[in-house]
């Protein structure tokens, strides 16, 4: 009898953690720190790891900057915004989105309805400390005035990120823990209806 009572609580009890435990997708710009965030939650939180660009990278088998300059720009967003589509299905994971994925509709639309969306903000001079000196590996800032660009892209970008998130943290002065702190915090302090 213990094992049949055994055989009906095991799936429930996991459907009850998979509610209760939201897919965290974080956004924000190219060095707000979402990879390396979602790396910590992984360690802290014990639940599946994804970065979108490292998926289509693996998936092609090429990294981004080589995707940016070989099939262009809207390839690369057609590829994100199906990669965006499948992972936000998946329960109970932790997602690091590309800086560019809320130029999509749909994947906004995906991130708000399908899990707990995080806005990693920062600073555009916090922001160009951290990424000043990978500019080969940023396909957007190959560009004559990379800062420049970069501040037209978040001026451009920084409401999308504030419309899809549901919880938008300063990340100017945190440290990793910290902003771990703070995910887990907004989590349990919010309750968001997924599909």
């Amino acid at each position: 009898m213990l094992s049949w009572l055994t055989f009906i609580l095991k799936p429930l009890l996991a459907m009850l953690n998979v509610l209760s435990h939201p897919s965290i997708f974080l956004i924000g710009f190219m060095g707000a720190g979402k990879t390396e965030l979602g790396q910590h939650l992984n360690q802290v939180l014990n639940r599946p790891f994804y970065d979108t660009d490292q998926v289509i990278e693996a998936e092609m088998g090429l990294s981004v900057a080589s995707l940016f300059n070989t099939r262009g720009e809207n390839w690369f967003r057609d590829q994100e915004a199906h990669t965006v589509e499948l992972l936000t299905r998946l329960k109970s994971i932790i997602l690091a989105t590309g800086g560019g994925a809320i130029l999509n509709s749909n994947n906004r639309d995906y991130l708000k309805t399908r899990g707990h969306v995080i806005y990693l903000k920062a600073r555009i001079e916090t922001l160009w400390d951290r990424i000043k000196d990978t500019g080969n590996t940023r396909p957007l800032l190959q560009d004559e005035h990379p800062f420049e660009k970069m501040k037209a892209l978040l001026a451009m970008r920084a409401p999308l990120y504030e419309e899809t998130a549901h919880t938008i943290i300063d990340t100017d002065s945190l440290t990793l823990e910290e902003l771990g702190a703070c995910v887990i915090h907004s989590l349990n302090s919010t309750t968001v209806e997924t599909d």
